[in-house]
């Protein structure tokens, strides 16, 4: 959905995501990233402060702008947001819900002239254009392959209708329960899906709104699937069938269930990004997506003296495999320590190939997908990550309450025991055995070599996302640093 985006939205992301990798970045950076003028930049963040109160864009002659979030409202949060606000998101919106609208009362509902809704869907037009997908002007509607809109509508709400604020809340309940139902009696497709059922939920919401649209997907051939495999008969409690009639306006009898259970079956990889980029090699970004993961690749095998995956290879565990079951069980933190490793590979090539545009798509979903896949399907990987991946040991010294030290020692002990081992410092000669010091000592400031943080002079919530940073960046180093 972003590939939809005007120039501008465009850019306005592209500032959020350069100023969220940093504490603070230059007039003239940005201006060279973004490749436009010093009074666009300023223009641009004068109006993301207006626009946007759940964050600030500060500005200093000598450093540049910074930016400020609230602790409850992510980057992810806006940048979702900023999408879903896009005109040409709001028009996908309003045809998904209401199709078929005749073209005054679309100018009505998204406060806009004919003129502009005709350019609007040329543009977005231009941009399906390999993806058999088209916009009619006429009563507008979303045409062509069902299964590439209805991977295109879940890109498009991927970002907010996961999140716990989103509108459609009712209709992502009766779904969760539809779910509960559905695994019950379907045990392989429970096997299948579970670990993918927030996801799972967004491809039922789609396809069962499209569904009673009218805009049906033709039934695959039954010959393909066991018949074992599957079973509508499903136990409705109380009123569910009425109230998701009611929500959806479309009974869910067994034909419709049939055909949810048969389309997931189909293309289970429907859920992953990258399986379904590799499904379709004439979508716009796959060789791009294609190129960047086997640079990625190659760079991780030779870092790490690892069997490297040919193109053949790599393509044949990129490709959706719907009854895989023997995939092997992972460590999860390997599963972060290799996604933090593909983040620097793939950021290196962004910045290689002036691509900075995808790198939070990446970040957020492809990076995700490929860590999954590479984990349980390349061999030695596992095990060499477990082989480097150490816990970080962290000194604290600070000079303070003894109530406060418990507190905080207990906070870092409850949610950072995973990732690294904290112990009192009771001798400053000790402190080069430690990973980092954690201290308000201004002494030590310009003394240590370890990596320190300075707790005198940030927040608690600041302080958190300090540590973990400090983390990611001990992780980096053990894997630049390796040698086998």
């Amino acid at each position: 959905m972003r590939t939809l985006l005007s120039a501008k939205d465009e850019r306005w992301l592209l500032i959020l995501d350069i100023l969220s990798e940093q504490e603070w970045v230059s007039l003239s950076t940005l201006t060279s990233m973004l490749a436009c003028s010093e009074r666009t930049v300023r223009s641009d963040i004068k109006e993301l402060n207006t626009i946007y109160n759940h964050i600030e864009i500060v500005s200093s002659s000598t450093w540049g702008y910074h930016l400020n979030q609230g602790a409850s409202y992510s980057i992810d949060n806006l940048s979702a947001d900023l999408i879903k606000d896009s005109d040409a998101s709001q028009l996908m919106e309003a045809l998904f819900f209401t199709p078929r609208t005749e073209l005054m009362e679309l100018t009505d509902n998204l406060y806009s002239s004919e003129r502009k809704i005709r350019e609007l869907i040329k543009e977005i037009n231009s941009g399906f254009k390999a993806e058999d997908i088209v916009i009619t002007y006429k009563s507008p509607e979303i045409l062509g392959d069902e299964k590439k809109i209805t991977s295109m509508l879940a890109n498009r709400f991927f970002e907010f209708y996961l999140r716990q604020d989103h509108a459609f809340k009712p209709f992502y309940c009766v779904l969760d329960s539809l779910l509960d139902l559905i695994f019950e009696a379907n045990p392989l497709f429970k096997k299948l899906f579970l670990s993918r059922r927030a996801e799972l939920n967004l491809l039922f919401f789609i396809r069962i709104i499209r569904e009673a649209e009218g805009y049906e997907l033709p039934v695959p051939p039954k010959y393909l699937f066991p018949d074992e495999i599957i079973n509508t008969d499903l136990a409705y409690p109380g009123l569910f069938q009425e109230t998701f009639a009611t929500l959806f306006q479309i009974s869910p009898d067994q034909q419709l269930i049939e055909k949810l259970l048969y389309y997931n079956y189909e293309i289970s990889y429907s859920t992953s990004y990258i399986q379904l980029a590799y499904f379709f090699e004439d979508s716009k970004y796959f060789y791009f997506l294609k190129s960047s993961i086997q640079n990625a690749v190659k760079q991780v095998a030779d870092k790490l003296n690892l069997p490297p995956l040919s193109e053949v290879e790599l393509t044949k565990i990129m490709l959706p495999s719907p009854f895989a079951s023997d995939q092997r069980q992972f460590s999860f933190n390997n599963y972060e320590f290799l996604v933090e490793i593909l983040k620097h590979e793939q950021h290196l090539y962004f910045s290689e190939h002036r691509n900075l545009s995808l790198q939070r798509l990446y970040n957020n979903h492809v990076l995700l997908e490929l860590a999954t896949i590479l984990l349980t399907n390349w061999t030695g990987l596992p095990e060499c990550l477990e082989t480097i991946n150490r816990t970080m040991k962290v000194g604290i010294g600070i000079l303070t309450k003894e109530a406060y030290v418990d507190l905080f020692m207990s906070y870092c002990q409850t949610y950072l025991s995973d990732k690294i081992m904290i112990e009192t410092v009771l001798d400053y000669g000790d402190i080069p055995n430690y990973d980092s010091l954690i201290t308000n000592v201004t002494e030590l400031l310009d003394i240590v070599d370890t990596t320190l943080i300075n707790i005198a002079s940030i927040t608690t919530i600041s302080m958190m996302e300090k540590i973990e940073n400090m983390h990611k960046k001990f992780q980096l180093d053990l894997y630049l640093g390796y040698t086998k």
